[in-house]
């Protein structure tokens, strides 16, 4: 065939070719090729910085709010809002909200944020590198500010609730594919409600620990795998995660002498990381692997063996918690580390305590009692919340004691305490308060106190309607609780109207808090259609008795399915009430049918 190569003068070249060219032209099919490539690089450069705006509509618009404290708190307005190039900046409005512009961007594209309010830090910071939304309407991004002193106990609640909703998420998928398998048992619904259980007690230790993490102090990639975590992509955040890449980077720090330490730090945060992660998924042998990795890379890593610890005690794998925690407490007694020896008695105490070796669980919490104090003269506005933490511990051992001066004591002592740090800090310990109070309320009333009893669920009421009134989607069931207390108080006082009303106000708490989290929920509304049943029943108001029994059965006998260990007895509690009704109004209705003599 002819060559297809081009002479000096363009012309085609009329020597024979085996294939394409002849042997002088070799090279011409690699420079046209070349070429090729540097055009299309050229147009690729004029789409990205001249057309694609153009072809995208112009600009990428990031929306977003600003609250208090936590999610669903009140909004911050004047909060400076800016981007790290400088690309855009704004300030919020009265509502909390911010809008920022980027001219020539798209959905997708990182960005990263400066928040800035004089006297406040920012709680989700892992966030403040954030994805460009498509359509920036129905993304809004929610950016928390708190005051720097709350910045730990903010974070700890973020992450709890984050935690949280990764744990639902996957307990909803899970039980709608059991639901949809015609071979499903109660023992894999039981399982699965258990493991979920386990996963929230574990999560509660998580939130605490991710929430001491230092801002600004972690790796691109730590922090990357938190923004996928709080963004509701967790299989991406552990994927990203992956152990054998955390080794090679163990291995690597360990070589690098001069920067190991720091490198080496990082790298068990992020196992930690990866560990926290499966355990929201209800993987928990991938999350014990991971949890091993870490220790192999830091055996005598003090951190990393009391997270181990905690992890085994809250999944109730208590017999491999406990030499773990004995061997945190040597650890630490060796190296003089009074908060981490306090700390490990401390959770030590409540394993004891499940366990009911009610005098070791008293022994553990002495010993840690008697540290914090010490601790709290030194530094009260870190350590005098543990004391009250303690206290309470020690209120909750007394009382299955039958100890209940003693627990009053210590409840008593732990609310002074709480007060102390209310003033100065309402939004941290408010609700530490009125838990202490609802607490000696159940003790008082059950030592039949019932004046003492009613004033501190009525404090407590008071207490958690104003922070409900801040924040509804966190406290409202905590006042619901509240007003299910003073409820049975009342019909205990035969104080019947003031009974009525608080049960039917607990009742419609609950009714909207079911619609949107029914499983966490609806074990509280069967409890307050019970305790209405019977005050009604009581009154002899038996059509609406039967009512409110009726449907709290139906509610309780629902909840066997998911767990019969739990809710069989109290479907039998309230079968037995429900008969009771029948029966009191068909003895009433003979009486009164008989004639008089």
């Amino acid at each position: 065939m002819q060559c297809l190569g081009r002479t000096r003068t363009l012309q085609r070249c009329r020597r024979q070719a085996r294939f394409v060219v002849c042997r002088q032209h070799r090279f011409q099919p690699l420079g046209l090729a070349l070429s090729v490539l540097t055009v299309l690089g050229l147009i690729a450069g004029l789409y990205q910085d001249a057309w694609k705006p153009w072809f995208c509509g112009g600009t990428a618009t990031l929306k977003g709010v600003v609250l208090a404290n936590e999610l669903g708190g009140p909004p911050v307005a004047d909060v400076q809002v800016s981007t790290a190039d400088n690309a855009s900046s704004t300030s919020t409005d009265e509502q909390g909200r911010f809008s920022l512009e980027f001219p020539g961007r798209v959905g997708g594209e990182m960005v990263q944020l400066i928040v800035s309010k004089s006297g406040y830090v920012v709680v989700n910071e892992a966030q403040l590198r954030w994805p460009l939304p498509k359509d920036a309407d129905t993304e809004p991004l929610v950016l928390l500010l708190c005051r720097e002193e709350a910045r730990e106990e903010m974070a700890r609640r973020f992450y709890r609730l984050k935690s949280f909703e990764a744990i639902e998420t996957v307990y909803r998928d899970r039980l709608r594919a059991l639901d949809e398998d015609q071979e499903t048992t109660r023992a894999q619904l039981t399982q699965l409600r258990r493991e979920r259980d386990e996963a929230r007690a574990a999560a509660e230790k998580v939130a605490e620990e991710l929430a001491r993490i230092e801002p600004g102090r972690i790796s691109e990639l730590r922090q990357e795998a938190m923004r996928l975590f709080l963004g509701g992509k967790v299989a991406d955040a552990v994927a990203l995660l992956d152990t054998e890449i955390l080794r090679k980077s163990a291995e690597e720090a360990k070589r690098r002498k001069a920067t190991a330490e720091k490198e080496l730090a990082d790298v068990i945060e992020m196992f930690l990381l990866r560990a926290r992660l499966l355990t929201t998924q209800f993987r928990f042998d991938e999350s014990r692997a991971a949890y091993e990795a870490a220790i192999s890379v830091a055996p005598e890593d003090f951190r990393v063996l009391h997270a181990y610890a905690l992890f085994n005690h809250k999944l109730n794998r208590r017999p491999e918690a406990l030499p773990i925690y004995r061997h945190c407490e040597e650890l630490a007694r060796e190296r003089g580390d009074r908060r981490g020896l306090a700390m490990t008695l401390t959770n030590l105490g409540n394993l004891q305590l499940e366990q009911h070796c009610l005098r070791e669980a008293s022994q553990a919490y002495g010993e840690a009692l008697a540290i914090y104090r010490q601790l709290a003269t030194e530094n009260p506005d870190v350590y005098l919340s543990l004391v009250a933490g303690v206290l309470t511990n020690l209120g909750i051992l007394y009382n299955k004691q039958n100890q209940r001066e003693e627990a009053r004591q210590a409840y008593d002592e732990a609310l002074t305490k709480q007060r102390q740090l209310a003033e100065r800090r309402p939004e941290i310990y408010l609700p530490d308060v009125a838990l202490t109070l609802n607490n000696l309320g159940v003790l008082c009333r059950n030592a039949n106190r019932l004046d003492e009893a009613l004033q501190k669920y009525e404090e407590a009421l008071a207490i958690r309607r104003g922070l409900a009134q801040v924040n509804p989607q966190m406290y409202q069931p905590d006042v619901a609780v509240t007003l299910g207390n003073l409820g049975l108080l009342y019909h205990k006082q035969s104080r019947i109207e003031e009974a009525l009303q608080a049960y039917q106000e607990a009742l419609t708490i609950y009714r909207g808090l079911t619609k949107t989290n029914p499983e966490t929920h609806r074990p509280n509304l069967a409890w307050i259609l019970h305790n209405l049943g019977n005050l009604y029943r009581d009154q002899k108001r038996w059509d609406e008795a039967r009512q409110a029994c009726e449907e709290a059965l139906r509610i309780r006998y629902e909840l066997t399915k998911v767990d019969p260990e739990v809710y069989w007895s109290e479907v039998g509690t309230t079968v037995v009430d429900l008969m009771m009704v029948n029966y009191h109004q068909k003895h009433e209705e003979d009486f009164e049918g008989q004639p008089l003599r």
